[in-house]
């Protein structure tokens, strides 16, 4: 399919407004009963603008005066064009205008960025993820929860990286809202705002049995030791290992010494 050109119409200044699809040398407009902030993302970046901040339904903007031409848009939040994001196809949809889909976009870092926490686990470099919103602590449910996902929050916590990405409450059931759903970064993000998901809202009906966690890990410091064989004519050979905190799972590099020519055992 050929990819769409959009436009924003109606907001109070270029980074907002009602979404507009050209197709056919007409403007039409887009259904919003099914739209979230993955599908307003898209829009936005194919715009220039860094991200999405909402996904308006509803006409926040306005109604449209074209065609309803796209309606059941979903997208992962990573295409480059609307186009290729599932859809009905284009058509001319008896959704109403009351219904016209919005973006409000922006440039730079987000705006509003998450504060992020860890709770329920072993020490501090894992836990169930909770998500900080109008001062209270909610939680992200895992539907598509993955390593990216917990790279981010790790980054955002001063870790290094992520060793897993646990589903299913594993750090036990959170008591607020679940304030997050369907999150989808690429992991390179700064903050979980900026990956794509369905806009920050309460969820929790659908149950704090699928909460999401994080395992991090730090890169430490580098260690060296040395082997030694008890052939005098092989030299000491020292060894320089990356050693990782062991409480995050991770292994440190031990020495070793030869009990007899050609055997290495532990020290």
């Amino acid at each position: 399919m050929d990819p769409f050109q959009v436009r924003l119409v109606g907001g109070s200044n270029d980074a907002e407004g009602r979404v507009e699809v050209l197709y056919g040398g007409s403007w039409g407009t887009i259904c919003g009963k099914w739209w979230n902030m993955r599908d307003a993302r898209v829009v936005c970046r194919m715009l220039g603008f860094d991200g999405a901040l909402e996904a308006p339904r509803s006409a926040k903007f306005g109604q449209g005066s074209g065609h309803i031409l796209l309606t059941g848009v979903s997208c992962d939040g990573t295409e480059d064009n609307l186009a290729y994001c599932a859809h009905a196809g284009i058509g001319r949809y008896s959704c109403s205008h009351t219904w016209d889909a919005g973006a409000i976009c922006y440039s730079g870092a987000h705006p509003n960025p998450f504060q992020v926490r860890l709770i329920g686990g072993a020490n501090k470099a894992e836990g169930r993820v909770e998500v900080m919103h109008d001062g209270s602590w909610g939680t992200v449910y895992d539907w598509i929860w993955d390593l990216r996902d917990a790279m981010v929050v790790c980054r955002m916590l001063g870790f290094d990286g992520a060793l897993e990405a646990p589903t299913s409450a594993r750090f036990g059931q959170g008591s607020g809202p679940i304030l997050l759903v369907s999150v989808s970064c690429d992991g390179t993000e700064e903050n979980l705002a900026d990956c794509a998901h369905f806009g920050v809202g309460d969820y929790s009906p659908w149950g704090h049995a699928n909460d999401a966690g994080a395992v991090c890990y730090s890169l430490e410091s580098t260690s060296t030791f040395e082997i030694e064989t008890t052939d005098s004519s092989s030299p000491i050979t020292t060894v320089e290992g990356l050693s990782k905190d062991a409480s995050m799972h991770s292994n440190t590099l031990e020495p070793f010494i030869s009990d007899e020519p050609g055997h290495l055992q532990s020290n």
